[in-house]
């Protein structure tokens, strides 16, 4: 209905495009995961500052996958699951706020949010290419008035 109102209104015409851009697949480190099974209770994820430069999660029971929407937001690309672990955990996991590089920033005690995940967690994130669905603007006009 939406795309019908902005192509009557605006006479919007657009289409679709297949890109490969940049994301991250989560894998297991060498040594494993570093998770704990959940000893069950109500799934939940509690997001907060730590100082003024860092971020912490405190998950209970809760999926890698489940996870994983919210590390994306930090990460500012998706991430794929590619650990093969299809239990529920509970962690804790503590990172410098907009710092994605995997070396960390000298003088804070945080970690950036790879290497985060890497010490903390017993995961990797490793670059990859993913296909998304690009939307390609054709044509737009200023709608006439009312």
């Amino acid at each position: 209905m939406l795309q019908a109102l902005l192509a009557d209104r605006f006479h919007l015409q657009i289409h679709h495009v297949d890109r490969q851009l940049p994301a991250y697949n989560l894998v297991v480190n060498k040594g494993g995961p570093n998770l704990k099974e959940t000893a069950g209770g109500k799934t939940a994820m509690k997001q907060r500052a730590v100082g003024d430069v860092g971020w912490s999660i405190d998950a209970t029971n809760v999926t890698i996958q489940y996870a994983m929407g919210l590390l994306s937001i930090y990460a500012h690309r998706p991430i794929f699951d590619k650990t093969g672990l299809t239990g529920h955990y509970d962690f804790t996991v503590k990172w410098l706020l907009n710092q994605l590089s995997a070396t960390d920033v000298p003088g804070s005690e945080l970690p950036a949010l790879p290497a985060a995940l890497q010490e903390q967690l017993g995961l990797r994130l490793e670059s990859t290419m993913a296909p998304y669905d690009t939307i390609v603007t054709d044509h737009a006009e200023k709608p006439s008035e009312n």
